[in-house]
C-alpha cells in the first residue's frame, strides 16, 4: 500500500510548479476590448442600472445600439472615466 504522506507530497509539487508557472508565464492579458451589456456596464463602472440607462438617454456615456440592445466597449467607458 502506498504511504498517503507520498501522495499528498507529489500533488504539493504539482501545485507549487503550477503556480510557478503561472507566476512566470501569465495567462492572456486582461481584455480592455470587452463588450459589456448594461448590467456588465453597471458592475464595471459600479453604477446601478437606473443610472446608466439615464446617462444612456442624456447620451453622456459612450454606448452602441444594435438590435435594439445597448452595449458598451470597455476601453470607451475606461476613456469616459479618465476624462471626467
Amino acid at each position: 500500500m502506498e504511504n498517503p504522506f507520498n501522495t499528498i507530497e507529489e500533488r504539493l509539487r504539482n501545485i507549487e510548479s503550477l503556480l510557478i508557472q503561472i507566476k512566470h508565464n501569465p495567462a492572456d492579458p486582461p481584455e480592455t476590448d470587452k463588450l459589456l451589456t448594461v448590467d456588465g456596464a453597471a458592475e464595471f463602472l459600479s453604477l446601478s442600472k437606473p443610472t446608466i440607462y439615464r446617462k444612456i438617454s442624456e447620451r453622456s456615456i459612450p454606448f452602441h445600439k444594435i438590435g435594439g440592445r445597448n452595449y458598451f466597449i470597455s476601453n470607451e467607458l475606461i476613456k469616459f472615466i479618465k476624462e471626467r
